[in-house]
Parts: C-alpha cells; structure tokens; sequence
C-alpha cells in the first residue's frame, strides 16, 4: 500500500485538527486574562470547549485533568481513521495516560495515612476510552497491589510491575515503580517504532532521538541534584534502548556523557556537559541566564517541540506527523495548565509567559 493511500484520508483529518490548536492571539489573550475564571472562559471558544463545556470542572486540578484528557480525545479522533502499525503506535501514545494511572494507584497505596488510603481517585484518573486498558471506574476500585497486578495483566507493564514490586517489598521505596513503569512504557514504545518501515521508522525515529535525549537529560538533572538518588539507580533510569542499535535513526545509547556528567560540580556543569554530547548542533541551549533546572527543562522541551513543527513541513504522507502532533498538543496543554496555575496564583503575565514552552 503506497503512502500517499494509506495517509491521505488521515493526514486530511490531522490538518484539521492541528488548525484548531491555540494560535498566537488565542495564547495572548489566555496570558492577559485577569485571574483563572477569565482564562477559563476564554478556553470555552476553542477547541477544549467540547471537553470542558459539559460538566464543568469544579476545581483547577480536575480543569487540568480535562484538558490533559483533550489529548486522548484527539488520539481517538486520529484512530478512527489509521489502520495497522501506524493505528498501534498511536493507541500507545494514547497509554501513556493508562501509565499515569497506574503510577497515581501506586502512589496511593504506597501511602501510610489513612484518609488518603481511603481517598477517592476518580478526580485524579484519566479516561483513555476504548483504546486504553481499563476503565476509569476499575482503577479507582483497586484496593491493594495484588489487584493492581491482576488489572496490569495482558499488558506490557505487567512483568516490570511484577519485578518492581518484589523490589519494593524489600525496601518499600516508591522510585522502584515509578522508574520500571517509566523505562518499560519507553522501552515498549521505542520497539513498536523499531518495528515501523520507510519514512514511517525514520520520521519516528527522529522525533523519538530528541525525545530520549530530552528524557535522559532532564531525568539525569532532576535525580542527582535534585533528589541526590545514588549514581547506579539513576544509570536505571535512563533510557538504554539496546533494541534499537544501529536499526533506527534513534542511534545508539552512548553512557559516557552521563558518567563523565557524575563528577560536574553544579546543575549548570552538567546540563552543559550533556548538551554539548547530546545536542552539538544547537548551541543555543547552552545560553541560559540566569540558570537553574526549570529553565533548563524549558529550553530542552522547546526544542523539542520547534523539531516537531519542522516535521510538517516535510512530505505529509508518514506516521511522524501524527506523532509530531501528539508531542505539539501535549506542549500546548502544558502551557495552558502552566497560565492558569499562574493565574490562580496571581502571577504577573511576564512570569507567566517565560514560563510556557511555547514563549510568549
């Protein structure tokens, strides 16, 4: 089946739906609402309107969570309309929501404090419909790990789940699970890319090059300055991808720069450290001033996303650009989420904006 048949009627509905994200007007007028409520109001003449227009959310958490499930709500759209590998690596995409689910049920009965054992979860889960693993209502009924394990059967997660928690009965440390769900979602994600042919595997395999260089890098940061976890565990934490050596434009896991990145003295040494290895053509990373690790995380994953929109401006017949636009609107809800949060806060608009990875 050539490209041009197999893409065309789905790249018309993907042209659709990328004309609907936020323009720059739309972004300007979000940052220049008064407080939350107004901001709010603003979203119901977008797109988010189908989303937020029944039931209105009753607080900034369960706001964000709609619109974070705007996401899923597209991935649907997109799945009606693409068939075989393409229609698989996007239903993956689309679990990455079932991931977070399972990582907020870990996390509650990780817990000690009663109420919130006891606490009900159906605000903080996301519906992933008829292409994720369960229903909303059967994640928030899983009262022990036992019946975590019977719901992750039949998945991938299901032998790392079964690994982290044998770990986790030694040491009761919750980085177990939230280190092998993370690696083995990736992991899993970075074999169905390898399994793509033609432009397919090598668009995805570009766009999932920036994505682990940005993963690696930003988790690299956040656990040895931040958490100060041991040098042996954060290697565990990287993505490796030895399936994928030398069979993708993804390229192979060199370790070197995060050993050599070990012994960096500051945050801001090490972020230059890896850069300059994993990203030598742009030099503009490096001009952060002042530094710190949010900024860091920003100029990384805007990176990332000007990488996705040069995407379209390829040949428009291959999977890439699908999963281009699942990364693009996951960016446009970060920013969203990052307005109203700052709004809530009665932030200034300027602090606001340097904080979007969109800009300004």
């Amino acid at each position: 089946m050539s490209a041009v048949y197999q893409y065309s009627a789905p790249y018309c509905r993907l042209k659709a739906m990328k004309a609907k994200l936020l323009s720059r007007a739309q972004r300007t007028r979000l940052l220049s609402a008064p407080d939350a409520q107004a901001a709010q109001a603003l979203l119901l003449e977008t797109d988010y309107a189908e989303t937020l227009s029944q039931n209105p959310p009753s607080s900034l958490g369960e706001l964000e969570r709609r619109l974070e499930e705007h996401t899923i709500r597209c991935c649907e759209k997109l799945l009606r309309f693409l068939k075989g590998d393409a229609a698989e690596f996007v239903q993956l995409l689309l679990q990455y929501f079932d991931l977070l689910n399972a990582k907020i049920v870990v996390r509650k009965l990780h817990s000690v404090q009663p109420e919130l054992m006891e606490k009900d979860l159906s605000p903080l889960l996301f519906d992933t419909g008829r292409w994720g693993w369960t229903k909303k209502d059967a994640w928030s009924a899983l009262s022990n790990f036992a019946a975590l394990s019977r719901a992750l059967r039949g998945t991938f997660l299901f032998d790392s789940f079964q690994a982290a928690l044998e770990q986790y009965k030694t040491d009761e440390d919750i980085f177990v699970f939230e280190s092998a769900l993370d690696l083995c979602y990736l992991h899993h994600l970075y074999e169905k890319g390898e399994a793509l042919s033609g432009m397919d595997r090598r668009h995805c395999g570009e766009i999932l090059k920036h994505y682990r260089n940005l993963h690696n890098t930003i988790w690299f940061l956040r656990l040895k300055f931040l958490r100060g976890i041991e040098s042996r565990r954060i290697f565990h934490s990287l993505i490796a991808l030895p399936s994928l050596r030398s069979r993708t434009r993804v390229g192979d896991f060199d370790e070197a720069p995060f050993v050599e990145a070990l012994s960096a003295s500051s945050e801001k040494e090490a972020y230059e450290h890896l850069v300059k290895a994993l990203f030598p053509k742009y030099k503009s990373l490096l001009t952060l001033d002042p530094f710190s690790l949010r900024a860091a995380e920003l100029a990384l994953k805007r990176h990332m996303l000007e990488n996705c929109q040069k995407l379209f401006r390829t040949f428009p017949f291959h999977l890439g650009l699908f999963v281009a636009y699942y990364f693009i609107k996951r960016s446009e809800v970060e920013d969203i989420i990052a307005i109203l949060e700052g709004k809530h806060l009665g932030l200034s608009e300027e602090r606001i904006a340097k904080q979007l990875i969109s800009g300004a």
